[in-house]
C-alpha cells in the first residue's frame, strides 16, 4: 500500500512542494462525470489514509485537503488555493467556472463522497494537532515553526536556505529592494496574490509625504500672503513713526528697511524709500540674491552676517513662491537686534511699541509666531513680542518711558537677559541639541561623532539606552557621556506642554517602535530602524507634492461572459503595535486641528487628511480584531491586498508637477530614500556624521492568521550613519 501512496502522493503533493515545484500540469483530466473521475488510473479510496498522512508537514495537509475539493469544482475563497489549482492543473478552472455559476448555492461538503469525508475530516483534525507545535522556543524566545507555513509554494524561486534559516530563528527576514518607494512593493504583492504584511515603515513614509504636502500647501496659500502683509502693514507703520519721532526717526527709518527687505523678498516687489535707507535696502537685497556672507550697514554685528544661509534648500526650491517665502521668514529669522547695544535696543523697543499702536498687525505677528512655534518647534531665542508683553505690563506706551533705566532693567529680566532678539525666533531644535550635547568636543576624542540611539534614549527609548551602555559601551569611551545622558534626558522631560511641536507628536509616534513591549532582541533591532530612519527624513524634511483622489476604485474580478465570479480573498496581517496606530491617529487630530484653529487648512488638503485619517483608522481597526482574535472581514482582507494602489495613489496625489503615474515623477521626490547631515564636527577630525535612510527592504514575516501560519511580505526602511569630510 505505501508504494500506492507514493505513487499517488508524487502525483499530488509533489507538484506543490517547493524543491520540486512542477511547470507543467499533471495529467488530471475531469471526465463527463464526477463520480468517475480518476487521479492517474487510481481511485480516491485506494489511498492508504492512516500510514501516509501522518508523514505530510501543515502545508501539504491543507493542499491535499484543498484537492478533495478542488477536483469537485469548488471555487476557493483563499486566493492561494483557487490561484494553485489554475496554475497546476488543465481542468480546474473551466470546472470551478462552471460550478461557481450554475450551483453557486450548493453545499459544498455534499460533494464529497462518505469516503472524501473521511478523509477530509481526518485531514482537518491532523492540521489542528499540528497546529498547537505553530510556536517553537529557541534560546528562550518564542519563534514560528516553518515546518508548518502552509503557503510556502507561492514563493517558489523566491526563498532561498538562507532566508529560511533566518525566519526560523527570528520568526522574519529582510532583504535589500530595487524599488524606489514602499509601497511599489505592495503592489507587487497584489500583482502575485502573496499576502501583505503592513508596516508601520509604509505608513511612516506617506505621512512624511503628507507632512511634506501640508507645509508645502500651507506656507504658499496661507502664510506667504500672511508674512507679505505684515511686512507691508509695519512697513507704513515704521514710515509715519519716523514722521512723528524726529528725534528716533533714524531708528524707525532703519526699521522700515528691516521690513521693506522681507516684503521685496516675499513678494518680488521693491518699496521706494528715501535717501541713505534706499541704498541700505538695495544693498541687503543684493547680498541675499549673491548669497555671500558680508558685513551689513544695516545690522551693525562684529561679525560678517550669514547671507549663504539664504540659499533655498530642500521643498523651498521647488517653487518661486516657496522659494521666496523662505527668503523673507529666513530674514525674520536671522536679523537679530542686539540688546547690548543702545541704538538696537532702542530700535527693538520702537519696533514693540508699534505693535502696540496697531492691534491688527500686533493680532497677525502673535498668530504667526504661534504657528511657527507648532510647525517648527520652541523659540531658540527671545522675541519682540516679549518686550511688547514686558512694556504692556509696565504699562509703558511712549519711548521715553520706555528707555528709562527702570524700563530697561524690568525688559532685562523679563527676556532673561537676552543678548540678542528676533521678530521671529529661528526653533530650537532639541535634538540637534542632544547630538551636540553627547558629543566629546575634544579634538582627536574617541567619541567625536553621536548617534541616533542618542536622541531615542534621551527621549526615553529603554532598547536605545541599552545598547549605547551594553553594546557600544559609550560610557567607557567618554567618562562624562553618562552625566550629560542624565542631563538630557531630564531636559527632555521638562519640555513644557506649551512647547509641544508637530516634532513632539511625531517622536511620540516613534518611540512606541521601540518601546513595544515583549519583542525579541531582533525585532527592537528592526523597530530601531524604522524609528532612526523616519527620525532622519523628517530632519531631511523630504517634500513630494501633487493632485490625484482618494481611494481607488475596486479591482475587477474575475468574470466569465457575463456572470461574475466572487472575489477570492487573500489573507494580510498589520504589524500588531496598537499604540503605534493611536499615536499615528493623535498626531493627525492634532494637526488637522491646529490647521483648523489657525484656519490654515484648505479644501485640497482637508481632502489628504480625511484619506490618510480613514486609513489609518482601518488599520488600527484590523490590530484591534488581531489582538482579540477576531478575524479581519472581507473589507479588511481587501483593503490590505490593495493598499499599495490605495497608498501609491494618495502618494502621488501629492507631487509636484502632477502626474498620473509614479515613474514619471523626477528629481529626488521620486524615491524614498534620503542622505542627511546630522552632525558637523568643527575641532579635529573635522567632517561631518550622514544618515542615509529609506533605502526599501523587503520584509518577510511568518503570522498566524485563523490558526494557520502564512509567509507574508512587506516594506520596511533601511537605516545607515556614516562619517565623510
Amino acid at each position: 500500500m505505501n508504494s500506492l501512496w507514493n505513487h499517488v502522493l508524487l502525483c499530488l503533493i509533489g507538484i506543490f512542494s517547493l524543491c520540486c515545484c512542477r511547470k507543467t500540469p499533471p495529467a488530471i483530466v475531469p471526465e463527463a462525470e464526477r463520480d468517475t473521475l480518476k487521479l492517474s488510473g487510481f481511485v480516491i479510496e485506494d489511498i492508504d489514509k492512516q500510514a501516509d498522512i501522518n508523514s505530510m508537514n501543515m502545508q501539504e495537509l491543507r493542499l491535499f485537503h484543498s484537492f478533495l475539493y478542488a477536483r469537485h469544482g469548488v471555487l476557493f475563497e483563499e486566493s492561494d488555493l483557487r490561484d494553485y489549482w489554475r496554475k497546476q492543473t488543465q481542468w480546474y478552472d473551466t470546472l470551478s467556472k462552471r460550478r461557481a455559476i450554475c450551483d453557486s448555492s450548493l453545499v459544498f461538503t455534499s460533494l464529497l463522497t462518505d469516503e472524501e469525508q473521511q478523509l477530509a475530516a481526518l485531514t482537518s483534525d491532523l492540521m489542528e494537532i499540528r497546529k498547537q507545535r505553530n510556536y517553537l522556543i529557541y534560546s528562550n524566545e518564542s519563534a514560528p515553526n516553518v515546518e508548518n507555513m502552509v503557503n510556502l509554494f507561492q514563493y517558489a524561486g523566491i526563498v532561498d536556505q538562507s532566508l529560511m534559516d533566518e525566519l526560523a530563528v527570528n520568526g522574519f527576514a529582510l532583504i535589500p529592494d530595487s524599488a524606489e518607494q514602499l509601497f511599489q512593493l505592495y503592489q507587487e504583492n497584489d500583482a502575485m496574490g502573496l499576502p501583505c504584511f503592513v508596516t508601520s515603515d509604509l505608513m511612516l513614509q506617506v505621512m512624511h509625504l503628507y507632512h511634506a504636502y501640508m507645509l508645502k500647501t500651507v506656507e504658499e496659500e496661507r502664510l506667504s500672503p500672511l508674512l507679505a502683509d505684515l511686512c507691508f502693514s509695519l512697513y507704513q507703520s515704521s514710515l509715519a513713526q519716523a514722521r512723528k519721532e524726529k528725534k528716533d526717526e533714524k531708528a524707525a527709518m532703519n526699521n522700515a528697511v528691516f521690513f521693506a527687505v522681507p516684503y521685496s523678498l516675499v513678494t518680488g516687489k521693491n518699496l521706494k524709500i528715501s535717501g541713505e535707507y534706499q541704498i541700505k535696502m538695495e544693498e541687503e537685497l543684493a547680498y541675499i540674491e549673491q548669497q555671500t556672507d558680508h558685513l551689513s550697514s544695516l545690522l551693525p554685528q562684529t561679525s560678517v552676517f550669514p547671507y549663504s544661509a539664504f540659499q533655498s534648500k530642500g521643498h523651498y526650491a521647488h517653487s518661486i513662491v516657496l522659494r521666496r517665502y523662505y527668503r523673507a521668514l529666513k530674514w525674520l529669522q536671522t536679523a537679530s537686534f542686539n540688546m547690548n547695544s543702545e541704538p538696537q535696543r532702542r530700535q527693538a523697543v520702537m519696533l514693540a511699541l508699534l505693535l502696540q499702536s496697531d492691534a491688527k498687525a500686533l493680532q497677525s505677528y502673535l498668530r504667526l509666531l504661534q504657528i511657527m512655534s507648532i510647525l517648527q518647534g520652541p523659540p531658540a531665542c527671545a522675541s519682540i513680542s516679549q518686550i511688547h508683553a514686558c512694556l504692556r505690563n509696565e504699562r509703558v506706551k511712549t519711548l521715553d518711558a520706555a528707555m528709562t533705566v527702570k524700563t530697561q532693567s524690568a525688559v532685562k529680566r523679563f527676556l532673561s537677559n537676552a543678548g540678542a532678539v528676533c521678530f521671529i525666533p529661528p526653533p530650537f531644535s532639541l535634538d540637534d541639541e542632544i547630538l551636540h550635547q553627547l558629543t566629546d568636543q575634544t579634538p582627536d576624542a574617541v567619541r567625536a561623532f553621536p548617534k541616533a540611539l542618542d536622541v531615542f534614549a534621551a527621549f526615553g527609548a529603554q532598547p536605545a539606552f541599552e545598547r549605547l551602555f551594553h553594546h557600544f559601551q559609550e560610557d567607557t569611551l567618554w567618562v562624562e557621556y553618562p552625566a550629560r545622558m542624565t542631563k538630557m534626558m531630564d531636559m527632555v522631560r521638562n519640555t513644557t506642554p506649551d512647547h509641544h511641536s508637530l516634532f513632539h507628536k511625531w517622536m511620540d509616534i516613534l518611540l512606541t517602535l521601540p518601546n513595544r513591549p515583549a519583542e525579541t532582541k531582533a525585532r527592537q533591532r528592526k523597530e530601531m530602524t524604522t524609528a532612526s530612519a523616519s527620525w532622519a527624513k523628517w530632519k531631511h524634511d523630504l517634500l513630494i507634492y501633487g493632485v490625484i483622489p482618494d481611494h481607488p476604485d475596486p479591482l475587477p474580478v474575475r468574470s466569465v461572459g457575463s456572470e461574475a465570479l466572487p472575489e477570492a480573498i487573500t489573507p494580510g496581517y498589520v504589524e500588531p503595535n496598537p499604540l503605534f496606530w493611536e499615536k499615528t491617529l493623535e498626531w493627525m487630530q492634532f494637526t488637522e486641528n491646529f490647521l483648523k484653529k489657525y484656519q490654515l487648512m484648505t479644501p485640497d488638503l482637508q481632502l489628504r487628511t480625511d484619506c490618510l485619517q480613514r486609513y489609518l483608522t482601518r488599520l488600527k481597526n484590523v490590530t484591534d480584531k488581531q489582538a482579540g482574535n477576531e478575524l479581519p472581514d472581507r473589507s479588511d482582507y481587501r483593503f490590505m491586498t490593495h493598499i499599495g494602489d490605495s497608498i501609491g495613489q494618495l502618494s502621488l496625489s501629492m507631487v509636484t508637477p502632477p502626474v498620473d503615474r509614479w515613474q514619471w515623477t523626477a528629481g529626488p521626490d521620486r524615491c524614498a530614500a534620503i542622505t542627511e547631515t546630522l552632525y558637523r564636527r568643527t575641532t579635529p577630525p573635522i567632517a561631518s556624521l550622514f544618515a542615509q535612510a529609506g533605502n526599501v527592504t523587503c520584509l518577510y514575516a511568518i503570522v498566524e492568521i485563523d490558526g494557520f501560519l502564512y509567509l507574508t511580505r512587506g516594506a520596511a526602511f533601511d537605516y545607515l550613519e556614516f562619517v565623510a569630510p
